[in-house]
């Protein structure tokens, strides 16, 4: 019988960059949006946003923050990712929504996705993971060939960014 309670569990960030106020950018901040390699196993060469898989290595070895619980494990994790696949430093990471899927492999998979404040950094990519990367608003992603969902995902960051918050649901 399959282990119908065994995912992987991935977490991602809509990495935001706040605007100036003499940008041009009308208060809307800028989406860090990367290319993923040609080597990838799923979705090569389309964009999204950065972020990856949860491991134990993500908190068995830390003390734990209770007597039985680590604490802030998906917010580490999303830290760890984005550092390793974009060489940025994130900031204040949010809920956003979350997604399902089971893929061709058979593999069921649960993503968070998150939205966090660029704290940081150079783009610098981690070798097989992404190959490019751009800071886009909402308008501008509709020119890149995303993974499907992930616009809307910004539609629901952008949203957030104007105080508003709502569920997932397709962006027009």
């Amino acid at each position: 019988m399959e282990n119908t309670k065994l995912h992987e569990i991935v977490i991602t960030a809509i990495v935001v960059k706040p605007s100036r106020p003499d940008d041009g950018l009308g208060g809307e901040g800028k989406f860090l949006i990367t290319r993923r390699s040609a080597a990838k196993k799923r979705f090569p060469l389309m964009w999204t946003v950065p972020g990856g898989r949860l491991e134990t290595a993500d908190y068995i070895n830390l003390p734990k923050d209770t007597k039985e619980y680590w604490y802030n494990v998906l917010e580490k994790t999303v830290r760890r990712e984005v550092k390793e696949e974009t060489g940025l430093d994130i900031s204040d990471v949010e809920y956003v929504t979350s997604l399902a899927t089971v893929h061709a492999d058979g593999t069921p998979s649960l993503v968070i996705s998150c939205m966090a404040k660029y704290a940081g950094g150079d783009i610098v990519f981690q070798e097989g993971e992404s190959v490019e990367a751009a800071w886009v608003n909402l308008e501008e992603a509709r020119g890149y060939d995303l993974i499907d969902g992930i616009y809307d995902e910004l539609a629901m960051a952008n949203e957030r960014l104007l105080g508003k918050k709502s569920e997932w649901k397709r962006a027009n």
